[in-house]
């Protein structure tokens, strides 16, 4: 604003007195703006203890504890094998684990997740349809035997029970 009020007074057009209105004015405009960020910025600072505390920096370098909101989020990942190897190393090399493990364990689980998509359409397809060979099926358990004609009754084998079946027979 203060820059138009002189640009206005150098073309001659307008008389001195608005021209220096018009900067005054701007100048002014320029202060206030200048104030408020000034202000804003030390009131962040000032409130930094609280957000390491309770806000999401907190989130980030705080231990995952029992108090810790991500800690069930954590234990989900560890079903993968990358995420399990970083906690591991982590814990050999850092000590306990914190928020921003948390961070760089679900990146890296979702890393590997879309590198399974990269695979070439036809050889998913193929996996999908493939039909696997039967796994040889284990005999029932040999002291178990069906008992008369309902398929509910069955009765344990019992060493008389053998005995008595092969002199009948």
């Amino acid at each position: 604003m203060a820059c138009i009020g002189f640009a206005i007074g150098d073309l001659g057009g307008v008389e001195a007195g608005w021209t220096r209105v018009l900067a005054v004015f701007g100048l002014g405009l320029l202060l206030v703006g200048l104030t408020c960020i000034a202000v804003s910025g030390l009131t962040a600072f000032s409130a930094l203890h609280v957000d390491l505390t309770y806000g999401t920096t907190g989130l980030y370098v705080g231990i995952l504890d029992h108090q810790h909101p991500w800690l069930y989020k954590t234990t989900g990942l560890l079903r993968h094998e990358a995420a399990e190897n970083y906690r591991q190393s982590v814990l050999r090399e850092r000590g306990p684990l914190r928020g921003l493990d948390y961070i760089m364990m679900r990146e890296l689980v979702g890393t590997h997740d879309s590198l399974d998509q990269l695979c070439p359409a036809r050889s998913v397809a193929e996996q999908l349809q493939f039909i696997a060979t039967p796994i040889a099926i284990l005999p029932a358990e040999p002291r178990l035997v069906q008992v008369g004609s309902g398929t509910h009754a069955v009765a344990l084998r019992t060493p008389e029970r053998e005995a008595n079946k092969v002199e009948t027979a």
